[in-house]
Order: C-alpha cells, then sequence, then structure tokens
C-alpha cells in the first residue's frame, strides 16, 4: 500500500519553475520553515532540519527530509475538518538524492494527491489535481524521502490551498 501511495505523485502534478508563486488569499496552509514556530506540529520536523537555503522566494531556510524504511518521515496533520473541501497542493522542492515526495491524502486513504521531488535545483512544483475532503474527516500532509535506499530532499514554501 505505501509503494502505490509513493507512485501515485509521479503521474498526478507537474513541476512549474517558470512562475512565480501566487498564494492566494484563501491559503488553508503555508509555511517557508523560516523558524523553530513554522515546525510546531510537525511530527518528524524539528529545528535540526531547518537548514540555511531555500529558493529566492523562500526566505533563508527550508526543511531537509530524510529517512529510513519506516515512513512518514514528517507529516502534520488537519482536521476533523468544519466543512466540505477541495484542496490544491504546491511547494518549491530540491531533490538532494533520490528525490522524495510531498502528498496529501484523507486519513482513511480514500483520496491522495501527491507531489515527487525529482529536480537537483530549486524547483516550483504544483499538483494538477485536488482533493475533496467532507466535513469531519481528517487531513494529513507527508513528506518522504528515503526507504530502502537511502535520500534526501528540501522543501520550502509549503501551501495548502483552498479551491472555491
Amino acid at each position: 500500500m505505501v509503494l502505490l501511495l509513493a507512485l501515485i505523485p509521479l503521474f498526478s502534478c507537474e513541476k512549474n519553475s517558470d512562475r512565480e508563486p501566487e498564494y492566494p488569499e484563501d491559503s488553508f496552509y503555508f509555511t517557508s520553515f523560516e523558524s523553530s514556530a513554522d515546525t510546531a506540529g510537525w511530527y518528524g520536523i524539528g529545528t535540526e532540519n531547518l537548514v540555511e537555503d531555500a529558493p529566492r522566494v523562500g526566505g533563508e531556510y527550508s526543511a531537509e527530509i530524510s529517512g529510513g524504511c519506516i515512513a512518514p518521515h514528517a507529516y502534520y496533520r488537519f482536521g476533523p475538518l468544519a466543512e466540505d473541501l477541495s484542496l490544491m497542493l504546491r511547494c518549491w522542492g530540491k531533490n538532494l538524492s533520490n528525490g522524495g515526495s510531498v502528498s496529501l491524502h484523507l486519513e482513511d486513504y480514500s483520496g491522495h494527491i501527491g507531489i515527487s521531488v525529482s529536480e537537483p535545483d530549486w524547483t516550483r512544483y504544483e499538483c494538477e489535481d485536488t482533493l475533496s475532503c467532507k466535513a469531519g474527516s481528517t487531513v494529513i500532509l507527508e513528506l518522504n524521502s528515503g526507504g530502502i535506499l537511502s535520500s534526501a530532499m528540501r522543501v520550502d514554501q509549503l501551501e495548502i490551498s483552498e479551491l472555491k
């Protein structure tokens, strides 16, 4: 099941390094990992994951993610949601070795969207798909890099937007 979820981002999202990021007023969640306050609520990310490297629009720091076979390597839970939502996922990412993924899924795995971080230079990624969430559901944002093969990635300007 975990392997299947890891492959989904390869087919549903695109890299987009030509446009400047657009942060709508209706962002559901946003972080640029600039301080320890940006790691609050995360499991698997602390100040030790903040590194002085960021895309040109990303401040000074990003989060570096790497891990072993047990995934997720870092995650953040939202919910239960108060209303039905349709969510979109964007971030800047940098592949340090073998890449990684940024994914958003419902707790019961009935819905999933994701991004595969594959480029060695800072690249803006935007998922073309949306995640439909019903009121009362819990949504989980996961960052994974590594497993059977060692790997590492950096992530910055992580945004979940609500589509109206």
